[in-house]
């Protein structure tokens, strides 16, 4: 008779070690989403709009230094599509940061769900059962959930697409600095 309340104690026990990793576990995906972020803002989208609004300067300083007569009409939509192509990127990069906000928002709320649910499921544990007949509380304990969100995807997007566009403008710009002075 003495066990009965034994085993209670080392069922509890066994729920707060559970509930005390899924919380460590919890803590440590909030800081790779925080990371992600940090990481998001400063390399990609620092390069590109770097690279873009320079680009833009000195296709403009060699632009305006030009006579505009001399330069073939094809020339000219040559440059005025590298323009556009660094505008695409520049514009691209900025909805990003819209994206990644978005994204980072929806995260939280997936990672919160999902550790909610597992925390629940510890819970209604019974460490007095089998867990053959635990068969709710396991199913909840392994179900893996796609924690990627739809704002992941967009922003990814976006990031190929000022990737993209600033390499087709860093191919044109070269081939109408080349045409032009050659």
């Amino acid at each position: 008779m003495n066990k009965i309340p034994q085993l209670r104690i080392l069922n509890s026990q066994i729920k707060d070690n559970l509930s005390a990793r899924l919380l460590s576990v919890y803590k440590e995906q909030i800081e790779i989403i925080r990371i992600s972020a940090d990481k998001h803002a400063f390399f990609l989208d620092k390069a590109i709009l770097t690279i873009s609004s320079g680009a833009i300067g000195i296709l403009l300083t060699i632009y305006t230094g030009i006579n505009k007569q001399e330069l073939s009409i094809y020339l000219q939509i040559l440059f005025f599509i590298t323009i556009i192509l660094f505008g695409i990127a520049i514009t691209a990069v900025l909805s990003s940061f819209y994206l990644v906000q978005k994204s980072l928002k929806q995260d939280q709320i997936n990672v919160n769900k999902y550790y909610d649910e597992k925390n629940e499921a510890i819970q209604i544990l019974n460490i007095d059962k089998p867990f053959s007949e635990q068969k709710e509380a396991m199913v909840k304990i392994n179900n893996k959930r796609n924690l990627k969100n739809k704002w992941q995807v967009k922003t990814q997007l976006a990031n190929h697409i000022s990737s993209f566009s600033v390499w087709l403008a860093i191919i044109t710009s070269i081939l109408f600095i080349l045409i032009t002075f050659i």
